[in-house]
């Protein structure tokens, strides 16, 4: 019923816009992501290369189908078996599974942080995989690490897609070996991965709360005049 009513709608993710648009009165308004990206600075923002061992991070939880956590643990473990040795660090609200340990052990698992703590936690990795399936929303872990100076690796699906191409590595949905490939570019690459980390720390800087105001203002000034 409250979809039926003739008022604008605000929709916090692109991919909500197929679902929508037809059955229910628009217009329909996706509004932009917002972090404080500065409370996410590196410490170390002049680091031009990937750590040796490079780490690796994945955060979400392993029992949710939509955040695609065993592809990307298949993506790590496929990349050991290529013969490089990176560290798998995980961060999840739910504690480590015996499902989970089978595909893949972590070097460390951080369960319910804080939000404080993630900062932190982002500072000490070296790439982040993203691995989430097309149901999925716009989650913040992606923004997170480009404001931590973290290169990232994610899927190519609708609600990813406003970061820029240049931002981000991009894979198909539940592609693990993709998902090897770019991590590997990066941490094979230096300076791949320090174009990378500039570029996701310059894109991140737009993800403002001001922004997402001035975007409701325009809109309810639109709508009363």
């Amino acid at each position: 019923d409250a979809y039926r009513q003739d008022v604008p709608k605000l929709l916090v993710s692109a991919h909500l816009l197929p679902l929508l648009e037809g059955r229910y009165p628009g217009p329909f308004h996706v509004l932009p992501q917002a972090i404080p990206a500065r409370d996410f600075a590196p410490p170390d923002p002049e680091r031009a290369q990937p750590r040796r061992p490079p780490v690796i991070g994945i955060v979400g939880p392993f029992e949710a189908p939509l955040k695609g956590i065993a592809v990307a643990l298949r993506a790590v473990a496929k990349l050991r078996g290529d013969g490089r040795d990176v560290r798998l660090r995980r961060a999840s609200a739910l504690s480590l599974t015996q499902d989970e340990r089978v595909l893949l052990s972590p070097d460390v698992y951080s369960h319910a942080l804080p939000a404080s703590a993630m900062p932190a936690w982002y500072h000490g990795l070296d790439v982040l995989l993203h691995p989430s399936f097309d149901a999925e929303g716009f989650p913040l872990p992606p923004l997170e690490a480009m404001a931590a100076g973290v290169p990232v690796v994610l899927t190519d699906i609708p609600s990813f897609r406003p970061l820029p191409p240049d931002s981000v590595s991009r894979v198909p949905t539940g592609d693990a070996s993709g998902m090897a490939r770019e991590m590997a570019r990066l941490i094979d690459d230096p300076h791949l991965w320090a174009t990378r980390r500039a570029r996701g720390l310059e894109v991140v800087q737009s993800y403002t709360l001001n922004r997402v105001l001035d975007r409701l203002e325009a809109l309810f000034s639109q709508k009363m005049s």
